[in-house]
Formats: structure tokens, sequence, C-alpha cells
């Protein structure tokens, strides 16, 4: 996670490379940080918090179908069980 937020708040500009600096220094190994300087350049995947945020909504609707699907077999075996 504090992956995917440095990488957020270093492709976000010069406002907040002083905050991307201070969550470099207050974790360096999630940041994948040593003693470099930050990347200037982002990767050509797309970042890793934008990944985790674009997976929720699928996952989601995900959910929605597997409720649906057993709400159905739920009232289908309750009908058979009644008779």
């Amino acid at each position: 996670l504090h992956a995917g937020i440095h990488e957020y708040l270093l492709s976000r500009g010069e406002k907040f490379a002083a905050v991307a600096e201070a969550l470099a220094l207050a974790d360096p190994e999630a940041c994948g940080r040593t003693d470099s300087p930050p990347p200037s350049s982002s990767s050509s995947t797309a970042p890793l918090l934008e990944k985790k945020w674009t997976a929720v909504p699928r996952l989601q609707r995900k959910l929605l179908e597997l409720e649906r699907v057993v709400s159905t077999n739920a009232s289908y075996h309750a009908h058979r069980a009644a008779s």
C-alpha cells in the first residue's frame, strides 16, 4: 500500500514531492527506495494504486452476481424442500 501511495504522490508532480519524500524516508523498503533518489519517470505499467482501485468495482460486481446466484438457489431449494 505504501508503495502505491508513494508512486501516486510522485506522479502528482512538484506539489507532492515533499510528501512523497517524507513517506519514502518513513518506510524506505515499502517505497522501493534505498539511498538513491526517487525515480523521475513512471513505469510503463499502470500505477499500483490505480490497479487496486480499478479492481474494487470488478470485485463488487462479482460479489453482487454471486449473491444473486445464492439467493436464486436458496429460493429454488426452499421451494423443493417445501414440496
